[in-house]
């Protein structure tokens, strides 16, 4: 097991085939490597509503929009066993829970490159909570969006869909009350009318929900860290009584 972990050291999660992916959502999904995104990320905090921008866009260009099951094995959908044996096992185990896992490590996310719109939320809201910059994730009805607070001392917070690759300037509850003014920043974008308009309708307040998504996913991110401990305390748990054996003898 030890050297199983030692080896997932120089293994990537990363297939090079999500640059050229085409059973995505986007064309031409994925145009950053983990260099050129990490170096949009580790840039200085000057400003909130800039950073936020940028973060997201760069997450847009990071992750490709697919969660196929051909991808299972191709993308490492289901964690693989070098990278962490007991994500693996529970993979096999457990498969409605843990077949496919989102990654909660941002890093591990942004290296594997591949998920749906809950995976771009997950990679934002965790570098802005590292930036100590307010962020929540938004469960609309089929989507799933941040919200984060880019003004302190107004205390505005703007939506960000990392997966579309669209800021907006408001903040949820009046989107919820006027799902319409989203409308113009998928525009700007170059989205066509049906897409927006499928957009717009899932903005409305029914099925909507912040709470129940920061309820889930800190459960998941828990037990992830502590998978990630595990693989590590476990083979030298194992290891322990050997050793004893061994220095009882050689006494």
């Amino acid at each position: 097991m030890l050297g199983v972990n030692i080896t997932g050291f120089f293994i990537s999660l990363k297939n090079p085939d999500v640059y050229i992916e085409e059973k995505g959502l986007f064309k031409n999904d994925v145009l950053l490597s983990d260099e050129q995104f990490f170096s949009i990320v580790d840039q200085g905090l000057t400003n909130r509503k800039t950073y936020a921008r940028k973060l997201n866009e760069a997450v847009n260009l990071a992750i490709v929009h697919y969660w196929g099951d051909s991808g299972t094995h191709k993308y490492n959908f289901r964690i693989p066993f070098y990278e962490n044996f007991i994500l693996f096992s529970l993979g096999y185990l457990i498969p409605d829970l843990f077949g496919k896992w989102e990654l909660f490590d941002y890093k591990k996310a942004v290296e594997r490159s591949v998920g749906l719109c809950s995976q771009h939320a997950i990679i934002i809201s965790q570098i802005l909570k590292e930036k100590n910059i307010p962020a929540k994730m938004v469960g609309l009805e089929g989507h799933v969006v941040v919200t984060a607070q880019v003004d302190q001392k107004k205390d505005e917070w703007w939506i960000l869909d990392g997966d579309y690759g669209v800021v907006i300037e408001h903040n949820i509850d009046k989107i919820e009350k006027q799902p319409e003014i989203v409308r113009p920043f998928y525009q700007r974008k170059g989205y066509d009318s049906p897409t927006i308009q499928v957009l717009v309708d899932i903005y409305g307040k029914e099925g909507n929900s912040v709470s129940k998504l920061n309820r889930h996913y800190p459960e998941r991110y828990y037990f992830e860290t502590l998978s990630y401990m595990l693989k590590w305390i476990i083979p030298f748990g194992l290891m322990a009584p050997y050793v004893r054996r061994r220095e009882a003898k050689a006494h």
